[in-house]
């Protein structure tokens, strides 16, 4: 039976667990991609399984994950920790297959602390180098940082660890780590790959895609272009509001003159600059207490 597990008396004979092994081998060789599927950490024999992995061999074995199990334990001060079970079943059949089990902590020093908050933007350029000697860097107490949006170069001035404040933020997080280490875990055992792969995620980070960063002429470059369109939107508006200031009469501007430049425009805006919808507006609001102001500043754009 070609690219299928044959089952004989509910015992699998040794051609089919031949044939499983070279199945396996076969997506390990031509599908699964290292840092992608699978990583290697340095000083082992054998590859982590990621989850990604795990899913490809999942869809290999016709297997649908299940969650058998799911324990919540608090552990004080705002922690906890999520123990699940994950049991494996065939699409087809619904035959169990195997399970795993796979547990994760807000304890966990990655989510129970906070590092390289304490910090202060310089004025220098990122060097060119930044990336190339990161370590070096961080050494002497520098480094690249995103600050409102924009990469600086910064000094840390402090590395100690301090508790994360908001600590429910990464509840969920911490569900789906102990979720992918149930699963990953199920996998192994239910498809028999120990020999090819190993579980080891809490000693091994994958690797993340590097980030571009812009040299620091591009980034200026991209600030002085967003200042620059911030100006030119606020003139156009401040031409659109004197051009319908000057087209109302003498009683819209009698109606309007103990008003700011400011509100005008938020009650131009909000009426579309359309003179009926004005009218309307002049209307509504023409018992109210001149003092209460009864228009909100949400346009950005307000020149004034």
């Amino acid at each position: 039976m070609e690219n299928e597990v044959a089952v004989i008396n509910n015992n699998m004979s040794v051609q089919s667990v031949k044939q499983q092994f070279d199945v396996v081998n076969d997506l390990y060789k031509q599908i699964m991609i290292q840092d992608e599927h699978f990583g290697k950490i340095p000083g082992t024999k054998k590859d982590t399984l990621f989850k990604a992995g795990a899913e490809k061999l999942n869809i290999l074995f016709k297997l649908v994950p299940k969650i058998e199990k799911e324990n919540k334990v608090d552990l004080g001060n705002g922690h906890r920790e999520i123990e699940m079970t994950i049991g494996l079943y065939h699409r087809e059949t619904e035959k169990f297959w195997g399970q795993g089990t796979g547990s994760c902590s807000t304890m966990e020093s990655k989510f129970r602390y906070r590092s390289g908050d304490n910090f202060e933007v310089t004025e220098e350029a990122i060097p060119k180098d930044a990336k190339e000697k990161k370590a070096e860097y961080r050494k002497q107490g520098y480094g690249m940082k995103k600050v409102d949006g924009v990469w600086a170069w910064v000094k840390y001035l402090s590395e100690d660890k301090v508790e994360n404040p908001d600590i429910a933020d990464v509840y969920n997080t911490v569900r789906k780590m102990a979720y992918k280490r149930a699963l990953v875990s199920a996998t192994i055992t239910a498809t028999g790959v120990s020999d090819i792969f190993t579980q080891d995620v809490e000693d091994f980070k994958q690797p993340e895609k590097p980030e571009y960063i812009p040299p620091a002429e591009t980034r200026l470059q991209a600030i002085n272009q967003e200042n620059t369109k911030e100006v030119e939107r606020k003139k156009q508006a401040k031409e659109q509001y004197d051009k319908f200031w000057n087209s109302l009469d003498d009683g819209y501007k009698f109606e309007l003159k103990d008003m700011t430049e400011k509100d005008r425009f938020i009650l131009f805006n909000k009426c579309g600059f359309n003179i009926k919808k004005l009218d309307d507006e002049i209307t509504k609001t023409a018992k109210e207490n001149a003092e209460d102001s009864p228009f909100k500043n949400n346009d950005e754009n307000i020149p004034f």
